[in-house]
């Protein structure tokens, strides 16, 4: 296995000295998918005051809990003592953790077989629940009792789904029945980290398959009511292959906003559509801009029409943003090519006529106009107030028609007319 040079330093440095250490957990599974992997963590036999010993830099990151981060070359590096975790309180943490001597402890407490490998150059590969051989053949299985992995840690129930969808894995047997089992212990998680698992979902290559787990498991109930009305999956055993019978979320550019309005418009095509997505969104912690964007697409994708006048294209842009205009378009696309009967040519062609639009530099915006509302208050005497946008928003109007009129001479003389029939 191939390693980063300032990994093969940091696992040299520890041999030299007299100490194990190891890569260990994702980016073992990854290198053995040949993944490149994200991230390499580091497991030693080395507490925690050696290990900052051996280092010029390091960072106490989680001291209490054996970690250290290491600074190569200003690249950080998760170092952490070989340990067994304590009691662990409410399904999250432990309150305490047990330093170890030997790599075959250490490795029990891991979530997943697969994430319960480790690497070294000098001691070699060490795989004491067989997670090489669920690695070849496709499948999410606790380490030991999943009740126990479960119970220490509930939002591992929802990484199981994650990975089933990332990697295209099916769920071990006992792994799911317990998860189906203990569902209910997510409660105990914060919404913080479960909207990230959701979100990693969501943007895997697979975000179907994780949905109907979430909903089969029995998360749909408890992270939101209205998720048990999806739809989305046939209802095969949930032990065979998932068959993709909803080509829509899968179909979408793996852009979080994109893929939320596409999960949201399906399930949602009603005229509260907007106010669901967004009350849905707040309660799975999003942010602010996360939830403007997607209920920003929701909003708009039923005014796309194949015959819009290029007037309408610019509102329509006006509307949804130039960074958001590509990404309603792709959704509708999705969105037809799912429906199947539909024809998506006209989609192509509304995105080149976007395309030359935003190229030609016309007008979309009030900020786009040749005079501003300043210029209305000093040149016509206009008084400040609302009327002064109300004007604006008609010349911007008038303007998407006749975009050769955007000149100052012509607006001021086109809001005095305005000014005067009102």
């Amino acid at each position: 296995m191939k390693l980063p040079n300032n990994v093969q330093y940091i696992l040299e440095k520890f041999n030299s000295n007299g100490f194990e250490a190891f890569i260990v957990g994702g980016c073992v599974r990854d290198s053995l998918l040949n993944k490149k992997p994200q991230d390499y963590d580091i497991t030693t036999n080395a507490f925690p005051e050696k290990i900052e010993e051996l280092f010029d830099k390091t960072i106490p990151t989680g001291i209490k809990h054996g970690t250290v981060t290491v600074l190569i070359d200003k690249n950080p590096y998760e170092v952490t003592t070989y340990r067994v975790d304590g009691e662990y309180l409410n399904n999250r943490k432990p309150k305490d953790v047990k330093f170890v001597s030997n790599i075959e402890e250490d490795l029990s407490r891991r979530d997943f077989t697969i994430n319960a490998m480790a690497y070294s150059p000098y001691l070699g590969f060490k795989d004491c629940f067989n997670g090489k051989e669920d690695l070849k053949n496709k499948l999410i299985r606790c380490v030991g009792d999943p009740d126990k992995r479960f119970s220490e840690d509930a939002l591992r129930m929802l990484r199981a789904i994650r990975f089933s969808c990332q990697l295209n894995f099916k769920i071990e047997k006992l792994t799911a029945e317990s998860i189906r089992k203990n569902f209910k212990l997510i409660k105990n998680i914060s919404m913080e980290r479960i909207q990230s698992e959701f979100t990693k979902i969501i943007l895997s290559n697979e975000p179907d398959r994780g949905l109907m787990l979430l909903r089969k498991l029995g998360f749909s109930d408890f992270l939101v009511k209205e998720f048990k009305n999806l739809k989305l999956i046939n209802c095969y055993d949930l032990y065979d292959d998932i068959h993709d019978t909803y080509g829509l979320i899968n179909s979408l550019p793996k852009k979080l906003h994109v893929r939320l309005a596409g999960l949201f418009y399906k399930v949602f095509n009603s005229e509260n559509a907007v106010e669901k997505c967004r009350t849905i969104l707040k309660k799975l912690k999003y942010d602010n801009n996360t939830i403007n964007d997607t209920c920003n697409l929701v909003e708009n994708i039923n005014s796309i029409s194949c015959n819009m006048t290029r007037k309408k294209l610019k509102l329509l842009i006006n509307s949804v943003g130039t960074e958001n205009i590509f990404d309603l378009l792709d959704l509708q696309k999705s969105y037809l090519s799912y429906m199947d009967e539909y024809d998506t040519e006209c989609i192509d062609i509304l995105k080149n006529r976007v395309s030359d639009i935003l190229a030609s530099k016309e007008p979309i915006f009030i900020k786009d106009l040749a005079i501003t509302g300043n210029d209305l208050i000093t040149e016509l005497n206009f008084k400040p107030g609302k009327n002064i946008g109300v004007i604006l928003n008609f010349l911007l109007e008038n303007i998407m028609q006749t975009p050769e009129l955007n000149t100052k001479e012509d607006l001021l003389n086109l809001s005095k007319q305005f000014y005067s029939y009102n």
